[in-house]
């Protein structure tokens, strides 16, 4: 149960970070600056 819910939590991260490159790249790239 505890390796499953940091598994999870790892991910989520994972997640988490990917958006945050992803949204940045969108902003940045479509000239939002």
């Amino acid at each position: 149960l505890i390796q499953q819910h940091m598994n999870g939590s790892a991910q989520a991260s994972y997640e988490w970070f990917t958006w945050g490159v992803f949204s940045e790249r969108i902003m940045f790239g479509s000239g939002f600056r």
